[in-house]
């Protein structure tokens, strides 16, 4: 199991948990009575665990793309069909208000 906290404009807002049975996000309880807006449109705020078998859409779209993907996978020689690690590796530097970093226990 691996985990990654997701924040939005720095705020934590929840966690993305990839298992040996798919994807699962929740958001923080704090950040779902706060006013702070969702993560994305497809994951609107809910108590509720989002569950998925592939990566989440939302998520694979923070991911680089072409020739940035590439030299990412190949200098920290990331499988290229392993999108949670390349998130939690690159994510908190993504596009947008929203960053994702790896969650060490």
């Amino acid at each position: 199991m691996r985990k990654a906290k997701v924040f939005v404009n720095e705020f934590f807002a929840g966690m993305l948990i990839e298992t040996d049975e798919g994807y699962f996000f929740n958001y923080d309880e704090d950040y779902y009575n706060s006013d702070l807006t969702a993560v994305s449109l497809t994951l609107p705020k809910t108590k509720k665990q989002y569950y998925s078998k592939e990566f989440f859409n939302f998520f694979r779209g923070l991911l680089q793309e072409g020739w940035l993907k590439e030299l990412s996978e190949d200098i920290l020689r990331i499988d290229k069909q392993d999108e949670f690690l390349l998130l939690i590796k690159n994510g908190s530097d993504c596009v947008g208000n929203v960053s994702v970093v790896e969650f060490l226990e």
